[in-house]
């Protein structure tokens, strides 16, 4: 992605606000300005914009994940026609373990604590 950050400093109303041409220091003026414009300015405004843009399509893809995917897999039956046990070997609150059924339905949960726990 490239954001255009190119501002003109040759117009009339940028000069009479920042440059009296009459002055010598006019030229080292006009040369502290452009340069402040490319180091500084523009890459900031370029961070910013970048940013903005990068936020709004992760908002995006994240609402588009939640309305068309996330919610079709939830719905779905797990694994139709067979039985599931889910484990969650959980160290410090003890083993987890589920069971579900071919239609989906939960037959059994449990939990489990290690006996060698510390040591």
């Amino acid at each position: 992605m490239e954001v255009d950050t190119t501002i003109p400093l040759e117009k009339n109303h940028e000069k009479k606000k920042f440059l009296n041409a009459a002055s010598p220091s006019a030229p080292y003026v006009k040369a502290a300005i452009e340069d402040s414009v490319k180091r500084f300015i523009a890459p900031a405004i370029e961070r910013e914009i970048r940013s903005e843009l990068t936020e709004k399509a992760q908002t995006q893809a994240i609402e588009i994940f939640l309305e068309k995917n996330l919610q079709n897999l939830l719905l779905q039956a797990p694994m139709k026609g067979h039985v599931i046990l889910g484990l969650d070997p959980a160290y410090r609150t003890g083993c987890k373990l589920a069971i579900i059924d071919e239609t989906g339905k939960s037959v059994r949960q449990s939990s489990h604590l290690s006996s060698s726990r510390g040591k």
